[in-house]
């Protein structure tokens, strides 16, 4: 172990060069695209392809986008059917469930009819 202050002694054994140090932007999680313009002659030129690039990236974002849209419009068609199904199953359900109470009426009716005589 060295002495004060963790220094490295001349003759011990160690790399030769420091540790890498981390940049900001490991450090905050946000990454940053390179891209590469090659030769560019003016700033006019730069701007050029500065904007071509940007909507290339935007070009993929709303691709991105509208596959999405896509699967959630599919999604919401799916829910839609299933809703459909459902609702008609209620209503064979109701029904029966009308004649059901119906049926009990009347049996009630001819069995208080029964009870008077």
């Amino acid at each position: 172990m060295s002495g004060i202050g963790n220094k490295r002694a001349a003759g011990e054994p160690g790399t030769s060069m420091p540790p890498e140090k981390k940049t900001a932007v490991e450090d905050s999680g946000t990454t940053v695209e390179t891209i590469k313009l090659g030769g560019v002659s003016s700033t006019e030129e730069l701007d050029i392809r500065t904007l071509q690039s940007k909507n290339r990236k935007l070009a993929e974002m709303l691709d991105q986008r509208q596959a999405i849209e896509d699967e959630l419009r599919e999604h919401i068609e799916k829910l839609e059917r299933r809703q459909a199904t459902d609702d008609a199953s209620l209503l064979i359900v109701n029904r029966y469930w009308s004649q059901f109470c119906k049926l009990q009426g009347k049996v009630e009716t001819a069995e208080s009819r029964v009870s008077v005589l």
